[in-house]
Formats: C-alpha cells, sequence, structure tokens
C-alpha cells in the first residue's frame, strides 16, 4: 500500500518546477490534521483542488487523489500511512535515484510506514537491517544519498520558506532568527511568530507548516552516514543487545516451528 501511495506522489512530484514548489504546494497541505474538524480530509481536498487544475497532467491525477482521500475519510489507517508516506517522501524519492526500481519497495517497507507504533530507534534498525542485504558499493551509495538527503533538508526547508514568504529583507530576518544558535526550538518559534505576524501575516499558516514538518528532523549532532547514527545512538546504548535477544528468540521461535512440523 505504502509503495502505491508514493508511486502516486512521485507522479504529481515530477509535475512541478522543483521540490520547493512541491513542498508549499501540495506536500504542506497534504499533512496530518492537527484540528478537530469532523471534516478535515474535505478541507484538505478544498485547499489542493486549485493546485491539482493548474496543469493538465495534475488534473488528470485529482479523481484518484479524491478517492484516495475519501478512502482515508473512512479508513483512520489508510490516513495514517498516506501522510506518513508523504512526510517520507523526499527521502525516498532520493534513495530511489540510488536503487534500481524493484529495489525501491523493499527500502519503503524498511521504514516501517504501515507501523504507527514504532519508534525512532526501531525504524533506524530497519532500515540498517535492510542496508545489511545489499552489496558493500550500493550500500555506501544509499549512505551517502540518505546522509545527503539530511543535510539538504534544511536548504528545501528554507528555499520552500522563501517561496512562501516571497521578500527578500523579510526572508533574510527569518534566516537570522532560525539560524541563531543560543535559541532553543521554542524561543525561535516565538521570535519567528512575531515576525511574520508583523510584516506579513497572511502567509503564517503555511510557514507554521513548514516549522512543523522541519521540526521533527532537528538534530543538533552531525554524522557522516545513517550507520554511525545507528551505531552512536543505538548500538552503543545497549540496542546491540536487543538485536541479539531478538536473533535469539528467532532462532527458538523457528526450533519450536521445526518442532511442531
Amino acid at each position: 500500500m505504502a509503495q502505491e501511495i508514493y508511486a502516486f506522489l512521485r507522479s504529481v512530484h515530477n509535475t512541478f518546477p522543483d521540490t520547493p514548489s512541491y513542498l508549499d504546494e501540495f506536500s504542506s497541505v497534504l499533512h496530518a490534521p492537527q484540528t478537530n474538524s469532523t471534516n478535515v480530509l474535505g478541507e484538505i481536498l478544498e485547499q489542493l483542488e486549485p493546485t491539482m487544475r493548474m496543469s493538465t497532467s495534475r488534473e488528470k491525477m485529482w479523481p484518484h487523489l479524491c478517492e484516495m482521500l475519501s478512502h482515508a475519510q473512512y479508513e483512520p489507517q489508510y490516513a495514517d500511512l498516506l501522510f506518513r508516506v508523504a512526510e517520507s517522501f523526499p527521502l525516498i524519492h532520493r534513495v530511489e535515484q540510488v536503487l534500481s526500481a524493484e529495489r525501491i519497495p523493499a527500502f519503503i517497507d524498511s521504514l516501517l510506514l504501515h507501523d504507527p507504533t514504532a519508534q525512532h530507534e526501531q525504524v533506524m534498525m530497519s532500515i540498517q537491517r535492510y542496508l545489511d542485504t545489499l552489496d558493500s558499493d550500493t550500500r555506501k551509495k544509499i549512505n551517502q544519498a540518505m546522509y545527503e538527503q539530511r543535510q539538504t533538508s534544511n536548504e528545501d526547508f528554507l528555499g520552500q520558506i522563501h517561496y512562501i514568504l516571497n521578500d527578500q529583507a523579510l526572508f533574510e530576518q527569518f534566516e537570522q532568527i532560525f539560524f541563531t544558535d543560543h535559541l532553543t526550538w521554542a524561543d525561535r518559534l516565538v521570535l519567528i511568530y512575531q515576525l511574520i505576524q508583523t510584516h506579513k501575516p497572511e502567509v503564517w499558516d503555511r510557514v507554521s507548516l513548514a516549522l512543523d514538518q522541519v521540526e521533527s528532523s532537528q538534530d543538533t549532532q552531525t554524522y557522516n552516514s545513517y550507520e554511525e547514527y545507528v551505531q552512536k545512538n543505538f548500538l552503543d546504548n545497549g540496542g546491540q543487545k536487543y538485536l541479539d535477544d531478538e536473533a535469539e528468540q528467532a532462532h527458538v521461535e523457528h526450533l519450536m516451528g521445526s518442532m511442531n512440523v
């Protein structure tokens, strides 16, 4: 299911001139509901309709998008999956440039997007287990692609903000606040809110959505690859024992299964 959703989003992405345009005009709207509205998915469709009808190729996809969101309206699990795939799209799209078409579904599966209860550490270990099934050259290329995606996420975010603000002087003030080292994330949000409300309050909703998306990727430490990230944040903190225990449990289950047969 996640693969089908990704394939559709990729088709939509390809109709935009660049990634910032896609993120601002489409992806920023297609996000997990943050309100208690009973018709939030209908509201998402209403916001997306002008964008989808803006080009002939996109307009042809409009019925499919309506069908997907109608399904999401009555199937909360599908809705969660849809929003998680949309959020992970930039990473999957970058890795797809390295992997062959037949291998990308397995990578998508490794992200555990189908499991809303999956913790960050579990996802990282799932990705690592997938990488371990690949040859060393492909593994290095994917690690590099994922590392580059992490490094460029801020660039994509800033491109999106620049596009939204459409005001170079205001954008430079935004950058100054965003990259002030001594500020906490909460302090940054307050100052950015005050800045936007003072100069261009009509775009705050779009800016806040972009900030919500980038917040989850904030990490103060830099790593050379996802392998290093996994090692320092999981394996070095007891994760290796977790893996060993999992392997032992799998072995026991295999033996029990053989005995049952």
